[in-house]
């Protein structure tokens, strides 16, 4: 159950769509809902060539407006009274600020929107939220508005789809993925993939041998299919509809993908080391990718290294696989 849900803004539209599902999600599990802006210091240059200067009644004007603008975006929320609103001007750098109040507030689950597309057609929100993946502690439910329909409601969440390798990692998003789906009334699948070995490419102009299953192939089709059962029957004893798949693919991003649309699932959840360049591990390439590609919102998860050793002693253990 939640207790406190967090709507980082940048005070535009795009990033005020993520307001009505968290205050849906507020209502559901009568947590607070926290709404924050990072205050936008305004420096003033005189003229070509003068240096910078900061004027205090320009930046008092800027944080009457911004104040102004979160209670009016505050407003229509909470006004049945299921739930609290909190709005919040916070200073200092954007991510960092956002990850300290999270924190500090003991932030159950943090929503916002995100284009999740290339570095020149993000909004200022969406490359925050690329950092944010890096950096919070909490679990970040990530919408993609459309502009026919906006963001999904939370009645729009009912089939959340969960890729795991078998490794401890990747499972500790069971529990923040179980939590959400209980309060959506959602079923779960789980899902795996089986990846062949690279083409071999001969010495030869335009040669390639494309990948085949082999009998190893099939032994780890095998212990996929096992290992999600057995995660499965442990979700099933406490009451949750979970179906598991696994499928043999050479790129397990665009099996994911696939998997998801041609399933109609309406969330992936899934893990991931949030860490940046050469540092990630495979499965943090799987989440970045999809955070670029998936076209459903996404739960991540970048868990502490206790939730993983946790994990550890709590599901079956396996090898992983992509």
């Amino acid at each position: 159950m939640y207790h406190a849900l967090l709507v980082p803004l940048d005070g535009s539209s795009f990033a005020e769509q993520a307001l009505p599902l968290a205050a849906e999600l507020a209502a559901r599990s009568g947590a607070v809902l926290h709404i924050v802006l990072v205050h936008h210091s305004i420096a003033l240059v005189p003229g070509p060539g003068e240096p910078v200067v900061f004027h205090p009644a320009v930046d008092d004007a800027t944080r009457r407006e911004e104040q102004e603008y979160l209670a009016a975006v505050s407003a229509p929320l909470g006004g049945a009274g299921a739930f609290r609103v909190v709005t919040r001007l916070l200073d200092g750098p954007v991510t960092e600020s956002i990850a300290d109040y999270a924190r500090n507030m003991a932030i159950d689950l943090v929503v916002l929107t995100t284009h999740g597309r290339g570095v020149l057609s993000r909004f200022w929100i969406g490359s925050v939220a690329d950092r944010l993946v890096r950096q919070l502690e909490q679990p970040m439910l990530l919408v993609r508005p459309h502009a026919s329909r906006g963001a999904p409601s939370a009645a729009m969440l009912r089939r959340v789809l969960i890729p795991l390798d078998g490794s401890p990692l990747a499972a500790t998003v069971l529990e923040p993925a179980t939590s959400l789906g209980e309060l959506l009334g959602a079923e779960f699948t789980l899902f795996r993939a089986v990846v062949l070995a690279p083409p071999v490419v001969l010495p030869f102009p335009g040669v390639i041998i494309p990948p085949e299953a082999t009998a190893t192939t099939t032994t780890q089709q095998l212990d996929a299919t096992r290992y999600l059962h057995d995660v499965a029957h442990q979700l099933r004893l406490k009451g949750l509809e979970v179906a598991t798949a696994v499928e043999v693919t050479g790129d397990p991003v665009a099996a994911i993908a696939e998997y998801a649309e041609h399933h109609a699932a309406d969330l992936i959840a899934l893990a991931t080391h949030g860490y940046g360049g050469a540092t990630r591990f495979l499965l943090g390439s799987v989440a970045d990718k999809l955070l670029r590609t998936a076209t459903v919102p996404l739960l991540v998860w970048r868990p502490g290294l206790q939730q993983a050793d946790d994990a550890v002693t709590s599901l079956p253990a396996a090898h992983a696989m992509f």
